[in-house]
């Protein structure tokens, strides 16, 4: 299988703040990694709306809180200075890495994670507590999917959503850039995490969309691939699940599906 990856550049678009394991784990696998990172997350500033939903955390206003990305659990610590949530307080994590990490920085288990890890999956796992005239504060990105702040409202629940960072176009890296226009495309295989990197990177190829047609695209999941279906692109492969392991096993099973030794 080492022969077969070495055949292929992946294409790693994450935030480089974001992707360092992932490459790490491409590479132990015998790919060659071409880092073109086409989105930068950028914490938002420190503002009265943040004091003022931080104070209500702390006198144990909200019943939950709720992470719906790594992102948000980072830059929520990073404004909090102290990163503290009482104990009184119930803490839903939308996966596996986002509880991870909360639990890194607080010092503290979360009490709800769903089974498939997006909003939706979260939303389901949400319908064995009752919610209704509660307080939630959603922690998210300052532009993004509005499924969970929907679901809950619809149930009852009083949701505050709270932007804490957001995701940007990264500057474009012209050598990565010349790299990609240089490399064979059909040994290209761009990896995806999220529609706003879908985007970014179209944006970082000037709207041209010649290289990810020849090339082959790997998603994470189901959001993404809607995203990537929007250009009028097919993705090669879809993570079973959101996790960047399952990704790069989900790529070795594809390429060795090619009957590549």
């Amino acid at each position: 299988m080492a022969a077969a990856c070495s055949e292929y550049a992946i294409v790693v678009t994450r935030a480089l703040s974001q992707s360092d394991e992932f490459r790490d784990v491409l590479a132990q696998r015998g790919f060659k990694v071409i880092a073109f990172p086409a989105i930068e997350i950028r914490t938002m500033p420190l503002d009265s709306e943040f004091r003022a939903a931080n104070e209500a955390m702390r006198g144990a206003e909200y019943e939950w809180v709720v992470f719906s990305s790594t992102n948000g659990v980072k830059s929520f610590a990073a404004l909090q200075g102290r990163a503290c949530i009482g104990a009184g307080i119930k803490v839903a994590v939308v996966g596996e890495t986002t509880g991870a990490v909360f639990s890194s920085l607080f010092g503290r288990n979360w009490d709800l994670k769903p089974e498939q890890y997006d909003a939706e999956s979260l939303l389901v796992a949400f319908q064995r507590f009752e919610v209704k005239g509660r307080k939630i504060l959603l922690i998210r990105a300052k532009k993004g999917r509005e499924v969970l702040a929907v679901g809950l409202k619809e149930r009852g629940a009083i949701v505050q959503e709270l932007g804490v960072y957001e995701t940007v176009t990264a500057t474009p890296d012209l050598a990565a850039r010349t790299e990609l226009l240089n490399a064979p495309a059909e040994n290209l295989i761009f990896t995806f995490f999220s529609p706003s990197a879908v985007h970014g990177t179209l944006g970082l190829l000037g709207d041209d969309l010649s290289l990810l047609q020849s090339a082959k695209i790997a998603s994470i999941g189901a959001v993404t691939s809607a995203a990537i279906r929007s250009l009028g692109l097919e993705p090669w492969v879809e993570s079973r699940e959101a996790s960047a392991e399952v990704l790069v096993e989900s790529i070795c099973t594809a390429i060795k599906g090619q009957g590549i030794p």
